[in-house]
């Protein structure tokens, strides 16, 4: 709670994340495929408290898969990948590495998200064609690059440029942001400057006085990847106990005196 400034009681908290993927999930925006998605993989036959299970499922919809981490690491990896892949359509592959397996491992959640959806404003293929890409390290390329002239959401700054493409729907959005600077920009984001990039977009511009309405979008198709480990990020956030065997408490999760075990810490 302190580390999320979290500011709910734990009962209030749960009911309102649920009602927050009720509303995400009951979108009538079929065109937009929204999948929110957790899951429970926890060592077969392990005595895990039935209160943890219940608010798992009722309120996060994260349900219990019993799995035998004491086998081979290799075919649990797989079958989580496997379950991994299958809830976002193949787009998301071998996340999990049978090296963050080991007999003691009792428990795993597993979240993912996938979405698909098609822009508000489409890009049409006879507009894409190759243009220079600039790289960080100062050279160039040739990508093929998607091109438009349209209404959108946008901020320019001497800081950055900023444009909000809508999908299908106006629901939801992608927020693009270009800084002149990446390195200084990144080092100073946080919630409160993006707050000021969202407040500050608008759709009217004028050049020299005269309305101009439109912008030219040029964007390449391109695709990220990106891997991060959470311990890290979130010791710096102040939570440090929970990953020190002797001084975690998750005696909510599994009681030692029904296990038979050492208590609980999380690994990574």
């Amino acid at each position: 709670e302190q580390a999320l400034h979290l500011d709910l009681p734990p009962n209030r908290l749960n009911q309102a994340i649920n009602t927050l993927d009720q509303a995400l999930a009951s979108r009538e925006n079929r065109k937009v495929t929204l999948n929110i998605v957790n899951q429970l993989f926890g060592q077969a036959g392990y005595p895990f408290r039935q209160s943890f299970l219940a608010k798992a499922s009722r309120f996060f919809g994260a349900p219990l898969a019993s799995i035998d981490f004491t086998r081979n690491p290799r075919n649990v990896a797989k079958v989580i990948n496997t379950w991994i892949e299958d809830q976002t359509n193949g787009r998301i592959k071998d996340v999990l590495n049978p090296a963050q397996i080991s007999a003691a491992t009792r428990l795993m959640l597993i979240n993912a998200t996938y979405l698909k959806a098609e822009w508000g404003q489409k890009f049409q293929r006879v507009f894409t064609s190759p243009q220079t890409f600039h790289r960080p390290d100062g050279s160039t390329v040739k990508v093929p690059t998607m091109s438009q002239s349209a209404r959108f959401p946008a901020v320019f700054t001497n800081e950055y440029t900023a444009l909000e493409l809508p999908y299908v729907g106006g629901e939801l959005a992608m927020l693009i942001v270009m800084p002149d600077d990446p390195d200084a920009f990144l080092k100073g984001l946080d919630a409160e400057t993006l707050g000021r990039i969202v407040d500050g977009l608008k759709s009217d511009f004028k050049v020299q006085g005269v309305p101009f309405p439109y912008i030219d979008v040029l964007m390449p198709r391109f695709e990220a990847r990106t891997k991060v480990a959470l311990k890290p990020l979130l010791q710096k956030m102040g939570m440090k106990d929970v990953w020190l065997p002797d001084v975690a408490d998750l005696t909510g999760i599994a009681d030692p005196t029904e296990t038979g075990e050492a208590p609980l810490a999380a690994s990574s």
